[in-house]
């Protein structure tokens, strides 16, 4: 016997439109996955460069990682509460969520600020020509440090040297002048692609609040509430696979 034969017309409506929603929902999560599966992959490959510069995440990555982590909670104590017919609560758990997700996204913005300060550029040589004996701005080891052909690099006085003392010779020296800073250039376009993401994300929930304000979800419709859950939780895992690979992998 079917399991929605003594369901009415109009319920019988709210599963298919609810599962053909997240049928698509799930489509756009999986073609979301396959574009950053194949940008770090690229990552991957190109840190297996000659030169490559290994950068220490800014701080404002680590408090906008918290900030979304907490967002995923108040999300899915929205979604409890709205199935509990409790609308106030999750109106309000929906707002604190939309708010979490704005200061997630001027986070985000910091960093890149902090990135530019440091010389991180989106563009830019490893060099900088304006520092004859060196090339990035920020303090060797503490905020970056350099690897050559994947042997990390120290630093003194001016010079390079390999782990086993001996310094770069004049070829390598000059092949690091011409050596672009890939590493930060990856590191914008990554993060870029996902606040798009956040963004897209941000607008619907913006649209999920203020009907959520004039009362229009209850125990019996909270599709749409659903549907940003499950879209945020992804967002928040994938920021946070793509946090651990800059500060592991990176």
């Amino acid at each position: 016997m079917s399991s929605t034969e003594n369901l009415s017309p109009e319920t019988e409506a709210l599963i298919t439109k609810a599962r053909a929603s997240k049928g698509m929902l799930y489509v756009a999560i999986a073609s979301i996955v396959m574009l950053f599966s194949a940008f770090l992959s690229a990552y991957i490959v190109s840190k297996g460069g000659i030169f490559w510069v290994n950068i220490s995440l800014p701080s404002s990555f680590w408090i906008s990682t918290a900030l979304i982590l907490l967002s995923s909670v108040t999300v899915n104590m929205a979604l409890s509460a709205i199935k509990k017919n409790n609308q106030k609560a999750s109106n309000y758990l929906l707002l604190v969520t939309l708010l979490l997700g704005v200061s997630f996204a001027v986070f985000q913005w910091f960093g890149w600020g902090q990135m530019i300060k440091s010389g991180n550029y989106f563009v830019s040589n490893i060099m900088d020509p304006e520092k004859p004996g060196f090339f990035v701005k920020g303090e060797y080891g503490k905020d970056f440090t350099l690897t050559f052909k994947g042997q990390e690099l120290s630093y003194k006085e001016g010079r390079l040297f390999f782990p086993d003392g001996e310094e770069l010779n004049a070829v390598q020296y000059d092949n690091l002048k011409q050596q672009r800073n890939t590493a930060s250039s990856y590191i914008y376009v990554i993060t870029a692609l996902h606040i798009l993401h956040v963004l897209g994300g941000l607008f619907y929930l913006i649209s999920v609040v203020l009907a959520a304000f004039r009362m229009q979800f209850s125990s019996d419709n909270y599709l749409r509430i659903s549907l940003i859950s499950i879209y945020w939780h992804f967002l928040d895992a994938l920021w946070v696979i793509l946090f651990l690979f800059f500060q592991f992998i990176h």
